[in-house]
């Protein structure tokens, strides 16, 4: 798979630095487990590929440490019969083989282990979250990335647009033990899902975000909806849904996600663009546009990633 991750970091009125991170105030656009007595860091939840069975996908099951810390040795328990590998990030196991008993063991269920991409897990890093700090998960659904940020000690709140994901993603908080530091909201999609020329299935459409009010937040994380072109060896469906016919709804959603994202970000705060498209108008070009079009904002960095074999050191997804 190939992961993009633009990761835009933009900074209102003043230009501020922060650890390598993006979106918001400076923008960037860029584009996990532990265990010990203590209670366990992790993020992310299982995200069952679509690819067929044949060959079983690698999947990541990390230890999770907070950006300004050490990472903690990586725990190798037993999880036979998968064979595991280091990844390039040092929070990242690499569990090649068979992977539907992982979740059934104890060390999933209690949240000491967890599956989560590794390009997904540093985009969430790339926020910056510090303990304290209100940040902002705007398209928040499963959930891994919302995790990463709440193990920081930030006070987040995750939106997204469908009660049934945001079910799945407390389900997901409460397994790894990070729900408290959470606040869960639903915006209102503006029209019904229809799924037609026009409208990717994947892109919802606009939605109302008027139950989070005038909230704003030191950092914001928008995960967009995409493509997904960046990522097909796990989702080889997008392959039928993505295409020039509706392109457009798409790029258009995606706008509309990056300014209310930036609207959210108090002066000198930081805003994360992500999205696992390798598609430039669905990164550098819509990023880039923004920046010109709002001079209190400034592009502090831009992160590509792209997929690499194990014995090249990763990120394999």
């Amino acid at each position: 798979e190939a992961a993009k991750r633009a990761a835009a970091e933009a900074a209102k009125k003043a230009p501020v630095e922060t650890s390598p991170p993006v979106e918001e105030a400076p923008i960037t656009v860029a584009d996990d487990v532990a265990a010990d007595a203590e209670p366990v860091e992790v993020a992310a939840e299982p995200q069952p590929a679509e690819a067929p069975d044949t060959e079983a996908p690698a999947v990541d099951a990390s230890e999770l440490a907070t950006p300004t810390e050490e990472p903690k040795p990586k725990r190798r328990e037993r999880f036979d019969p998968l064979e595991l590998l280091d990844g390039k990030h040092p929070s990242i196991l690499l569990a090649r083989g068979t992977v539907a008993g992982l979740f059934e063991g104890e060390a999933f269920t209690a949240g000491r282990v967890t599956v989560q991409g590794e390009t997904a897990l540093r985009a969430a890093e790339l926020v910056g979250a510090q303990p304290g700090e209100d940040v902002l998960d705007l398209c928040a659904a499963p959930g891994g990335k919302t995790a990463v940020l709440a193990a920081t000690g930030a006070k987040v709140v995750a939106v997204d647009v469908s009660e049934p994901k945001l079910l799945r993603l407390g389900e997901t908080l409460t397994r790894l033990g990070v729900a408290d530091a959470v606040e869960l909201i639903e915006a209102r999609p503006l029209r019904a899902d229809v799924v037609d020329d026009e409208t990717p299935e994947f892109a919802p459409g606009p939605a109302d975000y008027t139950n989070l009010g005038t909230r704003d937040f030191d950092a914001v994380l928008v995960d967009a909806p995409c493509s997904n072109t960046g990522v097909l060896g796990s989702r080889p469906g997008a392959r039928w849904r993505f295409g020039p016919a509706n392109q457009k709804a798409l790029i258009e959603l995606q706008q509309q996600l990056l300014l209310e994202g930036a609207n959210r970000v108090r002066p000198g705060g930081r805003l994360v663009w992500s999205t696992c498209s390798i598609e430039s108008d669905e990164n550098q070009q819509l990023v880039n546009r923004f920046v010109a079009a709002h001079d209190d904002w400034t592009l502090e960095a831009e992160i590509e990633s792209l997929p690499a074999s194990t014995e090249a050191g990763g990120p394999i997804d």
